[in-house]
């Protein structure tokens, strides 16, 4: 199905040997590209849009636990590239591709749900009473305009708010990625919000698979340790890599290869745990963190030169700061937690982004919402 493009390999003892061969191979469904392409029609035609504008693909590149000011000091191959393409004043560009970078973002909440709830349907977990407010369980959403796509019939909820249901609509191939079996995971805003979460293409099944072998490899897989609670590093490997591929060098392979395959209108969105480390010890925190700014810069320095990439916005993010661990005993840490990072990166070429507007936004408060 569309669900299983890898295929795990192992001539060894166990399942997580030095033998142990992973291959991601993205495939086109042609029905599923057909049933899209119909969806978009009808939609287009219930809400009389206008059918002559091409749709941009939409790329989400979440950093899970990074500020802005971390970003800066462990992203630096990342922020050179950004820099490159950075809008001036005047709202100009001096490359083919333009960065706006929202410094003044604030959290909306402490917590991963609440920040990505924000931003990929506009609703709350929780809310005082307000007209302007739909209720569901486990959310509070706006009520919105006149036109609308309609309502899930199976659980009451309007397909107006998730960005997914509204991607899909509009007749876009979706993604969702974790770096981990987030099955079951109380931790995670697609099982702790009002919606269903229903994806073309996801990481979970890859992810649950390493998770269960590794539950079988260490003699675990009748404790009471969950998948989505399996933690492969440690102090001496602070990256475990899969037939010598990174958890976040595998999701960035895994979206080239759907841009590849699908000339469609995509929209992905790829929650990275890199920096996601609250260890003791100070020295160990960001190594994943650095060792990922490598693999997200060579991704977006390529990505930038495909033809297909001139259609995509890509939006480069982070929920919140570090605040696990030992870590927000430090009052700096408390400050940081506050302000992630947000940068939009699009072609200087695309013609529905009005780049001063950018230029001026840059510089006021924002939100995830």
């Amino acid at each position: 199905t569309s669900q299983d493009n890898y295929s795990l390999r192992s001539c060894g003892q166990h399942d997580l040997d030095s033998s142990l061969e992973v291959k991601i191979h993205v495939k086109r469904e042609e029905e599923l590209a057909e049933s899209r392409r119909k969806l978009a029609a009808h939609t287009e035609n219930q809400l009389g849009l206008d059918s002559s504008h091409s749709q941009p693909n939409i790329l989400f590149i979440e950093v899970d636990s990074v500020s802005l000011a971390a970003s800066e000091r462990h992203f630096r191959k990342t922020w050179s590239l950004l820099k490159q393409y950075a809008i001036g004043g005047d709202g100009s560009c001096q490359s083919e591709w333009c960065a706006a970078a929202f410094n003044q973002t604030s959290v909306v909440g402490q917590s991963s749900i609440v920040n990505q709830l924000a931003a990929l349907s506009g609703c709350l977990t929780n809310a005082d009473k307000s007209e302007n407010l739909k209720k569901y369980p486990k959310g509070h959403c706006p009520i919105g305009g006149q036109s609308s796509l309609g309502i899930n019939n199976k659980t009451s909820v309007a397909y107006d708010h998730w960005l997914f249901d509204v991607a899909e609509r509009l007749g876009y191939i979706t993604f969702f990625g974790e770096e981990f079996c987030y099955e079951e995971s109380p931790y995670v805003v697609q099982n702790q919000s009002p919606f269903t979460l229903r994806v073309d293409l996801s990481l979970e099944r890859i992810h649950c698979q390493f998770a269960k072998n590794w539950l079988r490899a260490n003699g675990k897989t009748n404790s009471d340790t969950k998948t989505w609670a399996v933690e492969y590093d440690s102090d001496d490997v602070p990256e475990t890599c899969f037939d010598g591929m990174s958890r976040g060098e595998m999701s960035l392979e895994f979206i080239r290869q759907m841009w590849d395959v699908y000339s469609e209108p995509k929209f992905a969105f790829l929650n990275v745990l890199a920096a996601h480390d609250y260890s003791i010890d100070p020295a160990h925190t960001p190594l994943s963190a650095e060792n990922y700014d490598l693999s997200l810069y060579e991704f977006l320095s390529g990505f930038v030169t495909r033809q297909d990439a001139r259609e995509t916005l890509i939006v480069l993010r982070s929920d919140h700061g570090l605040q696990g661990g030992p870590w927000p005993i430090d009052y700096s840490v408390q400050i940081e937690h506050m302000r992630p990072w947000t940068t939009l990166l699009f072609p200087r070429s695309y013609k529905h982004v009005d780049k001063h507007v950018l230029a001026i936004n840059q510089e006021r408060l924002t939100t995830g919402f």
